[in-house]
């Protein structure tokens, strides 16, 4: 214990105890020095002997730690050189294995940082988890309603009732408005009139200005601080003046930052909401009418939504219960949560078009196939080659190897190969980042950022995968008895063929699957777009009458417009065609008051159904040979017709709802047309004649230089106006936007459908050539016996048309049953032809032979004799 050194050196404190010890007599000292002499001697021996004991422990795990990482370090340095050789010797396997994962990963990244910038929606608000939307469902003579929208007065009224509600905001849409600051003109989308509490209750920062005042005061407002940039530069916008509609001024008193791209409320720039409370304050006297405000309660901590559900219902009946009963509606109010609103949403009047979790859905498993596509790729190919190395096992084992160092070099390959793909996916991210951006149309972070539990996971999964494609080597391999394997060079070279075989079926079933999807998606987008909308959109533009003046000066403005050469026609109407209508309930002749149903209403002038092509059935249009038309008279449409249950409707009357309550009589029956949006069904509808509401113009030109004429149409408008700003679009061009959703679903599946297919086929080329190498023998027999090369080609690509064939048996009831799903959500809807599915079947078995025929071609060619002498 004390070696080298026979006397151990003792300590001051045990000198000083054997000097009292040994001089005790002499300084009359007595008692049991000695015995605590050697408690204290025993003691120190102790000590020395455990900080002995624990420097060998640490001298031990020193050596072990140092032998490890030394040996190791030798191990992967040998791993790395015999797996630069196999990918040497293998370079086309090499290839496909790690471009067809690296594909996968690269794929699965975007669309999981997309999936996850949708299920974020509206998170990022401090106050999200209390933040409701006021929302209302019920029903008017027995029409459903669930809308997204309420009555202006109904929020505040609320929060002064029930005391759990802390704040309210109401947003309203003001739509495409001309604004104007100096020489400076745009046509602003997205503009919100919202409430001076919305920085109370939402997470919208302001840079400049008071977050509590800003928009307190009529005719104020606040811009992001893009927009702020487009107007003013690098000056402080906060206190001057844009001018809205060559009309209105209002001032700038707060810039706030952009809503982040997962945010569903997005505005350009916010009005005050009391400038429109102001302008229209019959529309906050009543709970009733005017259903076009958006409102968000924020709750106060604790507070249950169903429980204030509940506290809602005698409030409904004391403010609107009278004119329910009268009307034999019902109406409920409930409150839907802010975060749940993009992808759960789907009501009438929504503030912006929201995804839903179907889609999000559906994009998270063709993320997750295509992902399953690159890894069976990866260890298909993976087991099939390893076969081939058991006669490296069997001279590796026979020069001593331990089983441990094979398994070690299999799975050590198989890592490096996986990790490698990673970082070879991370690259295809970086440089396909900005077009995903562009085909998904948001404005995505870079998935590290956007999912920081990311690059820990698919490090985990490529170890997965590595281990899973690593493990018939490493455990199957590795445990072969040298001497079975040495009298064989193709031992265990057909193993797993019926497992793979299942794979490469699973692999072109998802292809198949995706392709037939594409096709319905396109099917479907063409059948929307190629519609009879009812009314003629060719040369037709409309101009939008948001200016005072211009409503003022229509009759004006649409005279002069007739004067121009190449001008047919041109109509005004509250509601450009395809823009909606307003609805109320309407008591046709016949009907109970509680019986009347809820009817679209748009108002036009005489030449408005001339100036769109829109013909008339029955009776007659407007006319001005009439008089009292504009008071007496209305059309409707054949829908209405059909719901009112009239054989000949000409003559019936009918009165809307309002203060009124006029009774009009029907002069006319008008062909259904889209005054909504072509997804949904038409409705049953009712045309005034009331050039007072006008909201847009209506122009249709005669064949020729329409650019031109457009020239000369904002000529004359502008002298009229007093340089009122021109808002002109083509209806054609408009219909074609209306889209968008569809066409980028459509596009994102042709593209993941083709690199489907692609993956697919990569692992395809792989398996054929492992193919024709092991029927080297057969193939040359056969060419011996007077076998063709078209025969043998025909031979060995059947073993590849059978699986595919089986893939299409698998997809097709599949496809039918999701495309069927899909359409559901159209009220009119293409049909799932049968020739798509042979189509995609006959797609997939051409690219699949054509893959695997340069293969087969090439050891159908080869000499029989070197085949036979390969073996």
């Amino acid at each position: 214990m004390n070696a080298g050194n026979d006397r151990p050196r003792r300590s001051p404190g045990l000198r000083v105890l054997r000097f009292l010890v040994s001089e005790r007599k002499n300084y009359g000292l007595f008692g049991d020095m000695e015995e605590l002499y050697e408690r204290r001697r025993a003691k120190a021996g102790r000590m020395r002997t455990g900080f002995w004991l624990w420097g060998q422990v640490a001298r031990t795990l020193f050596h072990a730690l140092f032998n490890s990482l030394y040996w190791g370090g030798v191990l992967f340095r040998n791993s790395l050189k015999i797996t630069y050789r196999n990918f040497q010797r293998q370079k086309l396997y090499t290839v496909i294995n790690l471009v067809g994962l690296a594909l996968g990963m690269a794929c699965f990244i975007l669309i999981m940082t997309y999936v996850h910038h949708e299920l974020g929606y509206d998170a990022f608000h401090e106050k999200a988890g209390r933040i409701y939307r006021l929302t209302v469902r019920g029903n008017l003579s027995q029409q459903p309603f669930n809308v997204a929208s309420s009555n202006g007065a109904t929020a505040p009224g609320l929060a002064r009732e029930i005391p759990e509600i802390e704040n309210v905001v109401r947003f309203r849409q003001r739509y495409r408005t001309a604004v104007e600051y100096q020489e400076k003109i745009f046509f602003e989308e997205r503009i919100l009139w919202a409430d001076a509490s919305v920085f109370d209750v939402f997470s919208f920062r302001l840079v400049r200005g008071d977050a509590a005042s800003a928009l307190k005061a009529p005719h104020t407002a606040v811009l992001t601080r893009e927009t702020a940039l487009r107007y003013f530069g690098h000056d402080n916008p906060v206190g001057k003046v844009l001018k809205i509609n060559h009309s209105l001024d209002y001032t700038v008193t707060g810039v706030v930052e952009e809503p982040p791209s997962d945010s569903h409320l997005r505005f350009d720039m916010l009005f005050s909401f009391v400038t429109y409370e102001n302008a229209n304050p019959q529309n906050f006297s009543r709970w009733m009418g005017d259903f076009d405000n958006h409102s968000f309660l924020l709750l106060k901590e604790g507070a249950d939504p169903a429980v204030l559900e509940q506290k809602f219902l005698p409030l409904i009946d004391r403010e609107i219960g009278p004119v329910l009963k009268i009307v034999g509606g019902k109406l409920a109010f409930r409150l839907q949560p802010l975060t749940s609103i993009h992808l759960h949403s789907r009501l009438d009047g929504e503030i912006s078009a929201n995804s839903d979790v179907a889609t999000v859905s559906l994009y998270s498993a063709i993320g997750f196939f295509i992902l399953v596509l690159a890894c069976i790729n990866f260890m298909n190919l993976a087991a099939a080659r390893s076969a081939k190395r058991a006669l490296e096992v069997g001279i590796r084992k026979v020069h001593g190897a331990v089983r441990s160092k094979l398994m070690g070099q299999f799975l050590g390959e198989s890592f490096i190969q996986t990790v490698l793909a990673l970082a070879i996916g991370l690259v295809l991210v970086q440089l396909s980042l900005p077009l995903f951006r562009s085909l998904v149309r948001v404005n995505l972070s870079h998935p590290f950022v956007e999912i920081p539990w990311l690059p820990p996971a698919l490090l985990g999964l490529a170890l997965l995968v590595g281990l899973a494609a690593g493990s018939y080597p490493a455990f199957v391999l590795s445990a072969f008895r040298p001497a079975a394997v040495l009298k064989s060079s193709t031992f265990g070279g057909r193993s797993k063929s019926r497992f793979r075989s299942v794979l490469v079926v699973f692999q072109f079933a998802v292809s198949i699957l995706l392709l037939i999807m594409t096709g319905v998606i396109a099917r479907q987008i063409g059948f929307m777009k190629n519609k009879n909308l009812g009314y003629e959109r060719e040369g037709v533009a409309v101009i939008r009458l948001d200016n005072p003046e211009a409503r003022r000066s229509v009759e004006s403005i649409e005279q002069e417009f007739r004067r121009l050469p190449g001008v047919v026609s041109a109509g005004g109407s509250s509601h450009a065609p395809g823009g909606g209508a307003r609805y109320n309930v309407c008591q046709p002749e016949g009907f109970k008051l509680e019986e009347s149903p809820l009817v679209g209403i748009i108002s036009v002038d005489y030449d408005f159904l001339k100036t769109m092509g829109i013909p008339i059935l029955q009776g007659r249009g407007f006319s001005a040979d009439f008089p009292g038309e504009i008071e007496r008279s209305v059309l409707i449409n054949e829908t209405a017709v059909r719901r009112f249950g009239w054989d000949n409707p000409v003559g019936k009357r009918i009165r809307e709802l309002d203060d009124r309550a006029i009774q009009k009589t029907i002069v006319g029956v008008v062909r259904d047309f889209h005054f909504m949006d072509v997804r949904r069904a038409i409705e049953p509808m009712m045309i005034n004649l009331r050039p007072e509401e006008f909201g847009s113009l209506a122009v249709r030109f005669a064949p020729g230089d329409v650019a031109g004429r457009m020239a000369e149409l904002e000529q004359v408008w502008k002298k009229i106006t007093n340089g009122t700003p021109f808002d002109a679009h083509f209806l054609e061009g408009a219909q074609e936007l209306g889209f968008r959703a569809e066409e980028r679903l459509a596009r994102l599946f042709v593209s993941f459908s083709l690199l489907a297919v692609f993956i697919a086929c990569l692992g395809l080329v792989g398996m054929a050539a492992h193919s024709a190498e092991q029927r080297t023998k057969e193939i040359g027999v056969r060419k011996v016996m007077g076998a063709s090369t078209s025969r043998l080609v025909l031979i060995l690509n059947w073993d590849v048309g059978k699986l595919i064939l089986i893939a299409n048996l698998i997809a097709w009831p599949l496809a039918f049953f999701w495309a069927d799903r899909w359409l559901q959500d159209f009220s009119y809807r293409t049909s799932v032809p049968l020739w798509l599915f042979a189509a995609a079947a006959c797609l997939v078995l051409s690219i699949g032979f054509l893959t695997t025929s340069y293969h087969s071609l090439r050891a159908a060619s080869a000499d029989p004799v070197r085949s036979l002498r390969y073996e």
